[in-house]
């Protein structure tokens, strides 16, 4: 997401993802970071240019790792970083999706079923363009889910995971964290079902058709 103060991108979620590749099911285990940890930044360079240490939100490592040319992956890489620094894991691999890249995810897959466990509204959704209108009303909109277990188009998925401000205890970072690992889930099971990720010639298509809504480390 934008952080106009800074004139760069905050990250809005982070996951750790970690798969046991002993094992027969490759078992995966999914961490949420939440967003607004505080954390001490790593420091790079030397000089004028030395970067030293700094207090932010976790979110923001990517905004600073851009803004101050992180030489170790930029955004992408100082977030990877500073998740390392603060969990104490070695990790091997990042990879950046934006909206549209998890929007993408959602279609190559024709959609997920995802089992809703509590009802909840959220009344101040923002509405995408319209981040900076004059009258505040109009930046946001409601969106609404039922408990149960239904149906997601890339749309409705992208509501689901990105909800900050829902009723009914959905409103918390842990419930969004929740919420953001069920799809996770949900879209690698209907990946497997369909034989996506078994297949060479899909995988490399559907990253393809990505473009620039990816980045990997």
């Amino acid at each position: 997401e934008k952080y106009a103060a800074g004139d760069c991108f905050r990250s809005d979620t982070m996951v750790v993802v970690s798969v046991d590749t002993a094992s027969k099911n490759k078992d995966v285990v999914l961490i949420s970071v939440p967003r607004d940890l505080w954390v001490t930044l790593p420091t790079w360079g030397s000089g004028r240019d030395k970067f030293g240490p700094q207090g932010t939100k976790i979110n923001g490592a990517y905004c600073y790792g851009d803004q101050y040319d992180y030489p170790q992956g930029r955004g992408l890489g100082l977030a990877r970083d500073t998740v390392q620094q603060v969990l104490g894991l070695s990790i091997h691999y990042a990879l950046r999706v934006d909206f549209e890249g998890f929007q993408k995810m959602i279609d190559a897959v024709g959609g997920v079923s995802v089992n809703v466990e509590t009802t909840f509204t959220d009344c101040d959704y923002p509405i995408e363009g319209q981040e900076d209108n004059p009258v505040e009303s109009r930046r946001y909109q409601c969106v609404s889910f039922k408990k149960g277990y239904q149906y997601m188009d890339s749309s409705t998925a992208l509501k689901f995971v990105r909800s900050r401000h829902g009723n009914n205890g959905e409103g918390s970072d842990l419930a969004r964290a929740l919420r953001q690992q069920k799809i996770m889930v949900a879209i690698r099971d209907k990946a497997l079902s369909l034989q996506t990720l078994a297949d060479p010639l899909k995988v490399s298509s559907l990253i393809k058709s990505f473009d620039r809504t990816i980045q990997t480390l």
